[in-house]
């Protein structure tokens, strides 16, 4: 039994070597559009697109089933060389697709195995677009982190300086109490009258005043 299937897996390695190729197999929004796996509600046609190379007079099936494993489209073309081919697919009975996942699935020749196998689906908040949208890159603001420094001494955290605002102190002002001041007033002392004693006096006044005759009734 496993060389039966070794042998069935050789030839078709063989098969495949002289059959063409199929690259760049994609889902799309427009003919000949950028790849896409997401569409949104009520879509109505999407667009198979692929490279094809060394084809000679070979066919490629194209074929789409739906989540339930129905086949909801068919294509059976013969190419030749090389080229792109853009396949539109439309909705089931011309319809819109239904929310969900679909498979497509690509064929080379009699081969009962799909060359390229592309998952999509459709359903709402998809919005389609030719171009990828790219996220913006958001730029951290840097802040005022403390610097941490590994050593082999305990975790040391290296802060911010800190600015120290000095705060103004009022300088007491010195108030000089006058206390009043004692004039002083020297008084002289009292002056003292001499008095004057007929003993003291000059002996010679008292010898003048004692010659000095009194005047007497002669005549």
């Amino acid at each position: 039994m496993l060389q039966m299937i070794l042998k069935k897996l050789a030839l078709l390695t063989v098969l495949a070597g002289l059959l063409g190729t199929i690259s760049n197999a994609h889902m799309s929004y427009t003919p000949y559009g950028p790849p896409m796996t997401s569409f949104p509600s009520g879509t109505r046609v999407v667009h198979v697109v692929f490279d094809y190379a060394g084809m000679q007079d070979e066919e490629i099936r194209v074929k789409v089933y739906d989540q339930l494993g129905s086949m909801l489209f068919q294509q059976v073309k013969v190419y030749a060389g090389s080229g792109t081919e853009s396949v539109e697919v439309p909705g089931p009975g011309g319809g819109v697709f239904a929310d969900g996942w679909y498979i497509t699935r690509l064929y080379v020749g009699s081969v009962i195995f799909p060359i390229e196998s592309i998952t999509w689906e459709v359903g709402p908040g998809t919005i389609p677009t030719s171009t990828p949208t790219r996220t913006p890159t958001i730029t951290p603001t840097p802040s005022a982190t403390p610097t941490i420094y590994w050593s082999y001494a305990p975790l040391i955290i290296k802060m911010p300086p800190t600015t120290l605002t000095p705060t103004p102190t009022s300088t007491p002002t010195p108030t000089s109490t006058l206390l009043p001041t004692a004039t002083l007033t020297s008084t002289p002392p009292p002056t003292a009258t001499p008095t004057l004693s007929p003993a003291s006096i000059h002996p010679a006044t008292s010898a003048l005043a004692s010659a000095t005759p009194t005047a007497s009734g002669e005549g």
